[in-house]
């Protein structure tokens, strides 16, 4: 089941950890052994990414179970944020892939980034 409206605002060039519960079309908890994940941040969905993680060797994302639901922690380190130079409402989405790699998404919204002072 997707989240959507998983709305967020966070201050340009801060750590952030997201984390995102994979439920299925009836809101029960996913249990899956492996998972494939990604996690984008663009300026609308028709465009290419800014930021892009997934849950490969150093990718930023890991898969964990907690509270014995499938969750997606996403980690957006400061130097994520070089390729978004300016404040304002961007579009993001996490997606799953099973073992047989259909792609299922997970959660939508928009994050507000946040200038600040200090940087």
């Amino acid at each position: 089941m997707t989240a959507t409206n998983q709305n967020l605002s966070v201050y340009i060039g801060d750590y952030v950890e997201i984390e995102v519960p994979v439920r299925d079309e009836d809101f029960n908890p996913v249990k899956l052994e492996e998972v494939k994940a990604r996690y984008k941040i663009s300026s609308d969905p028709t465009n290419e990414p800014l930021i892009i993680k997934n849950n490969e060797p150093g990718g930023a994302l890991s898969a964990l179970t907690k509270r014995d639901t499938l969750t997606l922690l996403v980690r957006i380190y400061p130097e994520d944020f070089n390729n978004i130079n300016r404040p304002g409402t961007y579009y993001h989405e996490a997606e799953v892939m099973d073992e047989c790699d259909r792609p299922f998404t997970v959660m939508t919204g928009r994050i507000k980034l946040l200038d600040t002072l200090i940087s």
